[in-house]
């Protein structure tokens, strides 16, 4: 990494558990996160994981261990950090203090040395770095660790026969479901924007969200989590392993549909999530509302584009290649396979260690999937500023960010790509693509 900037270095795609796990802690709004490593560690990390909002200048922290502590250990400089948080005017609702790679190795005894701190507060402590595994790694375990010393059998409510009221008497459309949103980051590229999409849609159909688990709340927010009917998984490679956790000891059932890119897509996460809801009858009413508003979006879509069709007929590429979390590359194959744009090849790389398709390349495999960006004129390439970097200067690729780590850019208005506001986006993202790659020929 010596030379490169902070803004062409591979964040999530090269980044240890430690970062994963810190990503997790930071969408817990009174949550600390507290480094144990070298200084590099922790700015590593802190640039991985922070977010405008997040205040992480102010919650993630480092121990700054002498040269002296990967011999002697360092309980001294963990329970002087912890100290100073213990002397806060308002305690911390949760303190996530974890060893890098070399503390882990000399085997620093973390849950020893925090148990002689001052602090009230729950403490989870993890081994991180690299000896645990990749960002993804530390997310799920550092998640998963979470729910462990949480008390959430106390808040548990008994779940009344529910009518499937889609309305009541004065024709409101009232809530009769609530869902809990798992595997969500604030550090996932455009996530705040998806997730509010997601909700409004939701809402639209009478089922309110009842916590976006890791994201936007306090620790007393996580004791509501047990009251949702259903818990949806946004990104397994994310939430896989505490939905099964939470199903297994609350007995929590869950989904994990595929993320709702394109107008087809929302349908049918909508759809999926009512029938996990109301296993016995859909209400036709709620998804015939959806309906209808998918039908006005294709109609504005088709005025709006029908001029620059007649000029450049649809928008086509000879390669199209997709790189992404393995969640984000398989919503949106589905959505560019249906609906969003023809081309010669499609290539699909995932960033993340999950199990993918045989035909999905994946970084912890190799970078074979570069050849792809040399196979004809107009190319197509959607993901994060790792695979820009390898086209720049290939003036016959277009490009646009769909992940981590990103370029440098401001992005000042709210702009989903799921959902239905979603698909509007990607559908001007993806002509106005188009257009520039025919004036690049």
């Amino acid at each position: 990494m010596a030379g490169n900037s902070w803004f062409n270095h591979n964040e999530c795609l090269q980044s240890c558990a430690l970062s994963g796990a810190a990503a997790m802690a930071a969408g817990i709004t009174d949550a600390y996160i507290v480094a144990n490593g070298p200084t590099w560690c922790y700015y590593y990390a802190m640039k991985v994981t922070d977010r405008p909002g997040l205040n992480l200048g102010q919650r993630f922290l480092c121990t700054y261990p002498s040269n002296g502590a990967i011999v002697f250990g360092t309980e001294k400089e963990v329970l002087h950090t912890l100290a100073d948080l213990a002397k806060m005017p308002k305690a911390p609702g949760l303190v996530l203090v974890e060893n890098s790679c070399a503390f882990s190795l000399i085997g620093d005894d973390l849950p020893s040395i925090v148990s002689e701190s001052d602090l009230t507060c729950p403490i989870l402590t993890m081994d991180s770095g690299g000896t645990l595994g990749d960002f993804w790694a530390g997310y799920r375990k550092s998640l998963l660790d979470l729910l462990k010393i949480v008390d959430l059998q106390n808040n548990q409510t008994i779940v009344k026969d529910k009518e499937n009221n889609h309305g009541n008497d004065t024709g409101e459309n009232t809530a009769s479901f609530s869902v809990n949103f798992i595997g969500c980051s604030v550090t996932y590229y455009n996530e705040l924007d998806d997730l509010a999409e997601l909700e409004r849609l939701l809402k639209l159909v009478g089922i309110e969200v009842n916590l976006v688990l890791a994201v936007d709340h306090s620790m007393e927010d996580l004791k509501r989590l047990s009251k949702a009917d259903l818990n949806v998984v946004i990104h397994p490679e994310l939430g896989h392993e505490a939905a099964e956790w939470l199903t297994k000891s609350l007995g929590m059932s869950y989904i994990e549909p595929l993320l709702p890119y394109g107008l087809e897509g929302t349908l049918a996460w909508i759809h999926e999530i009512l029938a996990a809801l109301m296993p016995d009858e859909v209400p036709a009413d709620k998804l015939a509302l959806i309906e209808s508003l998918i039908q006005s979006e294709k109609a504005r879509q088709f005025e709006r584009t029908k001029d620059i069709q007649r000029l450049c007929g649809e928008p086509w590429f000879d390669t199209v290649v997709i790189s992404a979390p393995s969640s984000v590359v398989q919503g949106m194959e589905r959505a560019f396979n249906n609906e969003w744009l023809d081309a010669g090849q499609f290539t699909y790389v995932i960033h993340d260690d999950s199990k993918n398709k045989p035909d999905y390349y994946a970084y912890v495999q190799g970078h074979d999937w570069q050849d792809a960006l040399q196979i004809g004129e107009n190319r197509l390439l959607l993901g994060s500023d790792q695979e820009r970097r390898l086209c720049i200067p290939d003036k016959n690729v277009v490009f646009q960010t769909i992940s981590n780590p990103v370029p440098p850019e401001v992005v000042l208005s709210e702009r989903p790509f799921m959902g239905i506001n979603g698909h509007r986006n990607m559908q001007a993202i993806i002509w106005n693509l188009y257009i520039q790659s025919l004036e690049n020929s």
